[in-house]
């Protein structure tokens, strides 16, 4: 486990090295006593099964920094990373599709649990905030993704399943799953330009329904 010092949790987290960390190695109690502690700010945590790909090697659960004028009540996004070698590997098509339909699984599970705003499957990229995203970063995020039902309601997700009527979509518990790729259950594969151009007006979608208080930052 990865911690910051010094007042964190009453500054933003802008980067890891934003502050000066140390490594601790705790237990399930240990690890909750860090979140209590108004004076650590938890950064990187391994923990096994979070994802539950591998048996040899833990999965990283890590807050991701955002701009310093972000407001204090929305937090830093979360990501959980996994192993994913076979993606980038020649040869290994068949444990690829496996894997991404294991993922497709378990990324549905963690949100209907989690209840995240919105969420999404990005490799090696990272999600921004609601307050980065306005301004314009990682707006090409939305090709594999959820967006939360509490949050956003009924209205918009329809809209949303109406913009991808040509991706693979499916409703859960908590909310809306749009595959445009790989992690899609039906093989369904979207142009890439076409939707990277349609996460642009998703973002904006997203984010000026936030902006108008319908719903809260989680």
């Amino acid at each position: 486990m990865l911690e910051s010092l010094n007042k964190a949790k009453e500054t933003r987290f802008t980067s890891v090295y934003s502050n000066p960390v140390y490594e601790k190695v705790v237990d399930e109690e240990g690890l909750g006593l860090q979140f209590l502690d108004n004076g650590i700010r938890v950064l990187i945590v391994g923990m096994w099964n979070a994802i539950g790909r591998s048996k040899e090697t833990p999965d990283i659960v890590t807050f991701k920094g955002v701009s310093e004028d972000t407001p204090l009540d929305q937090p830093n996004p979360i990501s959980i990373v996994s192993e994913g070698w076979v993606f980038s590997t020649p040869g290994y098509e068949k444990e690829r599709n496996n894997l991404a339909r294991f993922f497709h699984q378990r990324f549905v599970a963690i949100c209907d649990a989690l209840q995240p705003t919105y969420a999404a499957i990005l490799n090696e990229d990272s999600l921004a905030c609601p307050n980065d995203l306005r301004k314009g970063k990682a707006l090409r995020s939305f090709a594999n993704f959820f967006i939360s039902q509490k949050v956003y309601g009924p209205d918009v997700l329809a809209r949303v399943k109406a913009m991808y009527s040509d991706a693979y979509t499916q409703r859960t518990r908590g909310g809306l799953y749009v595959a445009t790729w790989m992690y899609s259950p039906d093989n369904i594969v979207v142009d890439r330009i076409v939707i990277n151009d349609r996460s642009i007006k998703l973002a904006r979608i997203l984010t000026d329904h936030l902006g108008k208080g319908k719903g809260p930052i989680s």
